[in-house]
């Protein structure tokens, strides 16, 4: 595929609908008191969201016992994830509609308000209802808080700004576990989502101040809602969805993967894919020319960004297998309490936020996203094949901390170039969709990654745990965290073995990822990149 210039004119729609991007000369710069509050707002509504996509990482086992179901609480966590890739593309284009302020504050009330509810469900059944529509405003603030922040800088501060936020999202991802296990454990899992309203009511009303009325940020991007692509956003909506549903159902084993529920979810969500492109390739041919594209075809005919969509998705599955496997290994294998599972994170957190701010930082003069995106999937790359190697040993080595520090700093650099490359190599017409994407595919990796780990357990607890436990016990495994109460020591220990096992499966699996992650990030390459080319 040959490289083309991302213009909303090649895609057929009238060139007069500019963004803010194109009048970037035209307007003035925020005052810097301004800009600091609403990095701030943003930055905090980011991190929120994303900490709430990794939260219950550490609480899951204990949400699991309190209402006896573990391949239900893990809907808790698919739930979220669902709908903030679903919402996350729709959100970024439905921005350019009502303005960015406005989807800002919705996105803030949806979040904190069903975060409230979240924390006084009284049922699996309704927290999982809860976590769907707290996913939707988490998307919200996912994507618009990527677009905005790089709207909003300068040439000369974006490379800071695209590093502030990548390091926001990379060091939310790994706090989430950290501040999971410290509330579950010394008050209750309920205070995970509870958290969320103090915490959020503050910046809301930070960037509804500091926002300046009329600004021509909000004023030049509104459109007309006949312009909105309904079709494209079901059929997203309809493929993200269905895909992962039917991966996750097969997976724990409530269905089989020969049964007509789950071959029919993979099949419609694979057929709703397809017609997305289809009908992207059709805006793109000048179809309804009047319709923004959700899908702009000419993003995933471009090379650069195509490799750089690619690799995120695959990297992001290492991302979330890790950051839920590795503290529920913690607490089934080693024993620990969640507030100790989250604390072995802390070097995957620091890790993090050096790797984004350093890929943020090394493009600051010059064009090397490229370098660090290839360095950066080698180093998940690497990371993930050591962590592959823990032994399951009852006492965590050493060693483990060593290999968190190399993955993360590997993600790190991955979230802040992705951002970065997204910002060079689309125009301003294109700037919030493609924001969008970056931020949807990533998700869709990861929510992926989760489905294929739990599908390796029960594979696993089968093989291994055949004449050790009775087939209703292993089945219960999936289903019932509580039998673990029920088991001898031998028992446990063999599940311990099985869980342990099946984790080291799993990062052989993510080590196949990455590796298709860094093959990809290699067609990045350009001969003479430039720092911004739109």
């Amino acid at each position: 595929m040959g490289e083309v210039e991302l213009e909303l004119d090649h895609e057929g729609r009238d060139e007069s609908l500019t963004s803010p991007g194109d009048q970037a000369s035209e307007k003035e710069p925020l005052s810097t008191w301004r800009l600091s509050l609403i990095l701030f707002s943003l930055c905090v509504g980011l991190m929120l969201s994303m900490m709430d996509n990794s939260i219950v990482s550490t609480s899951l086992y204990t949400i699991a016992l309190e209402f006896g179901s573990l391949a239900d609480a893990i809907w808790t966590v698919l739930a979220y994830t669902l709908s903030y890739l679903g919402f996350a593309v729709i959100f970024a284009q439905l921005s350019d509609f009502i303005g960015r302020m406005f989807a800002v504050l919705g996105a803030f009330t949806v979040f904190i308000a069903f975060s409230i509810g979240c924390g006084f469900a009284q049922s699996l059944h309704q927290l999982i209802i809860f976590r769907t529509f707290q996913g939707v405003g988490g998307s919200g603030l996912y994507a618009l808080t990527l677009i905005i922040a790089l709207e909003l800088s300068t040439p000369k501060t974006w490379a800071l700004i695209s590093g502030l936020v990548g390091a926001t999202i990379a060091i939310a991802g790994v706090l989430g576990p950290i501040l999971g296990g410290v509330l579950t454990e010394y008050a209750s899992w309920r205070w995970i989502f509870w958290i969320n309203a103090p915490c959020g009511v503050v910046p809301v009303a930070i960037f509804a101040i500091a926002w300046p009325k009329g600004h021509s940020h909000d004023q030049a991007i509104r459109k007309h809602f006949t312009q909105f692509d309904m079709v494209g956003s079901l059929l997203l909506l309809a493929a993200s969805v269905l895909v992962v549903f039917g991966l996750h159902e097969a997976g724990t084993g409530t269905y089989a993967w020969g049964s007509s529920v789950t071959i029919a979810t993979l099949v419609v969500g694979g057929l709703c894919w397809i017609s997305l492109f289809v009908w992207s390739f059709l805006l793109s041919r000048g179809r309804w020319s009047n319709i923004a594209a959700i899908y702009p075809w000419g993003l995933f005919s471009h090379r650069v960004m195509a490799a750089g969509i690619i690799s995120t998705m695959f990297t992001g599955f290492t991302f979330f297998v890790i950051i839920f496997n590795l503290p529920l290994r913690s607490q089934i294998v080693n024993a620990q309490s969640p507030a100790a599972a989250g604390v072995r994170l802390l070097p995957l957190l620091c890790a993090t936020a050096v790797g984004s701010f350093l890929g943020g930082a090394a493009s600051s003069k010059k064009n090397r996203t490229f370098h660090t995106f290839v360095l950066a999937t080698a180093f998940v790359l690497l990371g993930a094949g050591l962590l592959s190697t823990i032994p399951a040993n009852f006492k965590m080595p050493a060693k483990v901390y060593g290999f968190e520090v190399i993955v993360g700093f590997g993600i790190g650099l991955t979230f802040s170039t992705v951002s970065l490359l997204t910002s060079i190599e689309t125009s301003a017409n294109m700037h919030a969709v493609a924001q969008g994407i970056v931020s949807q595919v990533r998700v869709l990796g990861g929510s992926i990654g989760i489905a294929a780990a739990n599908a390796l357990f029960r594979v696993q607890s089968h093989r291994e745990l055949q004449g050790i436990l009775s087939d209703e016990q292993i089945g219960a495994l999936q289903t019932s965290t509580k039998i673990m109460n029920t088991l001898n020591a031998s028992q446990a220990h063999a599940v311990r073995q099985a869980y342990s096992d099946a984790f080291s499966q799993s990062m052989r699996v993510c080590v196949y990822m990455a590796t298709v992650a860094f093959v990809a990030a290699l067609f990045t390459w350009q001969r003479h990149p430039s720092l911004k080319k739109h």
